[in-house]
């Protein structure tokens, strides 16, 4: 588990600094209803995942703007154009929220981390457990800020590279339990009842 969390957030870390993916993410955001500027995102979101295909198994690819909108998906799914800025992964909290809680509409990218962690560069985060919308599989999702600049106190986020890892890829042995104790608890079984 601590070598499958620690080669996603290296990956993680390495990609967001990609000056590719930082100019796409900012001709997207500057008119985010033009789908027509998504698809370079989902080109290099396909190429990128596609080089490391290998390491990451099973890994779904994502790439949100600032306001938590999913720009692009690999493997493509119908997730993408859906606003997830609710998701843990997005702001940081540690538990997700309802998509219509009011708090959700001012959230920003991993707020309540990136004030915790700044002085230690980088920021991953790695998100409580929730259920995809895309493969309604119990999933966590590593997430990074895509900074416009390397300026600690002038940089803004630009939006979100993401990761998933599906609970089960953890290796939890048969009959084994995983439980989050938050305001939401899933558990799951590979077993239950054999």
């Amino acid at each position: 588990v601590g070598y499958e969390i620690d080669l996603r957030w290296r990956l993680l870390e390495s990609e967001a600094q990609s000056e590719s993916l930082k100019s796409l993410l900012k001709a997207a955001n500057a008119n985010p209803s033009d789908k027509a500027l998504w698809e370079p995102l989902q080109a290099w979101l396909n190429e990128h995942r596609g080089l490391r295909g290998n390491a990451i198994q099973n890994s779904n690819w994502s790439i949100f703007s600032n306001t938590g909108l999913q720009y692009a998906r690999t493997p493509r799914g119908t997730s993408i154009g859906s606003e997830y800025r609710h998701r843990d992964y997005f702001h940081g909290l540690g538990h997700d929220l309802e998509k219509d809680d009011p708090r959700v509409a001012t959230l920003k990218p991993l707020e309540f981390l990136i004030p915790k962690l700044a002085e230690q560069g980088d920021v991953v985060n790695l998100s409580c457990v929730y259920q995809s919308t895309a493969t309604n599989k119990l999933v966590v999702s590593f997430s990074v800020p895509v900074w416009d600049s390397e300026n600690p106190v002038e940089r803004q986020v630009l939006g979100l590279l993401a990761m998933t890892l599906e609970i089960d890829d953890f290796g939890v042995q048969k009959n084994a339990m995983l439980f989050q104790v938050e305001e939401k608890t899933w558990a799951t079984s590979t077993d239950v009842g054999d």
